[in-house]
C-alpha cells in the first residue's frame, strides 16, 4: 500500500525544510509564491516518479487496453510493425503480446534501435500465428511549430494477428488543491522530493547555499547514507524471467 500526502503538508514541510516563511494556513510569503512553491513540488514530485520507476519500482506504471496488433508494416517491404507511443506516456516499460489464448500473454524483449537488423527477421510462430518477439522505440513525438505528432514503437518481426498492450509511466498532472494527494512508496519517497523541492529554491535563493550542499547530498544516490541511497538500496531486483529466446541472423 502506498504512503499519501497532501500538497499543503507538503508545501508546509518544504517551507520548515528550506527556510521559508508561511502564514498560519500554510501559504507562502510573496518571496516565495505558494502557485510557485507548488510548481515547484509538483516539478520535483514528476522528477521523483522518473527516478523511482528507472529503479524498478512498480508504483506508477499502467497499462494501455488491448489492442489488435498491426498486421501491415510502415513501410512496403519492412519486416517489423509500428504501433504507437502511448498518449501522455513519460516512458515505455515493456510490451505484452496475446497470440494465442492457449499460450496466453508473454513479454516482448526490449531492444536497441541500432539492433533492429541484427535479429532473425523469420517469424516465430504459436498457436500457427506469426508472432513478434522483440520491441523498440522509433520516435518518442516529434513537433512543428505548435503541432505535435505522436511517436512510434517498432515491433519484430512482422505480427499476422493477436493482440498487444503497453506498460508505461504516464506523464504527471500537476495539482493545485491543498488537499490533492501525492502518492510514495515510502516515507523515503516523501523525503525525496522534499529534498529535491529545497534543492530547487536554495538554487535560486543566495543565501540558502549550505541547504543547496545537503540537498545534492541527500539526492547522491552513491551515498547510502542519503534519502536517494536508501532508496537505491531498497529497490526491488529486475532480474529477468526465464533464458532469452532471441534469435539472430545467421551473419550477425
Amino acid at each position: 500500500m502506498g504512503l499519501t500526502r497532501t500538497l499543503v503538508n507538503m508545501r508546509i514541510e518544504l517551507a520548515k525544510q528550506a527556510g521559508i516563511d508561511t502564514d498560519d494556513l500554510g501559504a507562502t510569503i510573496p518571496r516565495h509564491p505558494t502557485s510557485w512553491v507548488n510548481a515547484v513540488l509538483n516539478d520535483s514530485y514528476r522528477s521523483y516518479r522518473v527516478f523511482i520507476t528507472n529503479n524498478h519500482y512498480q508504483l506508477f506504471k499502467v497499462a494501455t487496453t488491448a489492442t489488435a496488433l498491426p498486421t501491415t508494416p510502415p513501410v512496403v517491404g519492412e519486416t517489423y510493425a509500428e504501433i504507437p507511443w502511448p498518449t501522455a506516456a513519460v516512458d515505455v516499460l515493456g510490451v505484452d503480446v496475446l497470440v494465442s489464448n492457449d499460450l496466453g500473454w508473454r513479454k516482448l524483449e526490449s531492444v536497441e534501435w541500432e539492433e533492429r537488423r541484427a535479429f532473425d527477421p523469420t517469424p516465430l510462430w504459436a498457436d500457427g500465428t506469426c508472432s513478434p518477439y522483440a520491441f523498440s522505440t522509433v520516435s518518442e513525438g516529434s513537433v512543428s511549430g505548435s503541432t505535435f505528432t505522436a511517436g512510434t514503437i517498432a515491433l519484430f518481426p512482422l505480427p499476422a494477428g493477436g493482440t498487444y498492450k503497453v506498460w508505461y509511466l504516464p506523464e504527471w498532472t500537476d495539482i493545485s488543491t491543498d488537499s490533492h494527494l501525492f502518492l510514495f512508496e515510502s516515507e523515503d519517497g516523501v523525503q525525496w522530493v522534499l529534498w529535491e523541492a529545497t534543492r530547487r529554491i536554495a538554487a535560486r535563493d543566495n543565501d540558502s547555499q549550505n541547504r543547496l550542499a545537503e540537498a545534492a547530498r541527500q539526492l547522491n544516490p552513491l551515498d547510502p547514507s542519503s534519502v536517494a541511497g536508501r532508496l537505491k538500496a531498497a529497490a526491488p531486483k529486475h532480474v529477468k524471467a526465464g533464458p532469452k529466446t532471441l534469435r539472430r541472423a545467421l551473419d550477425y
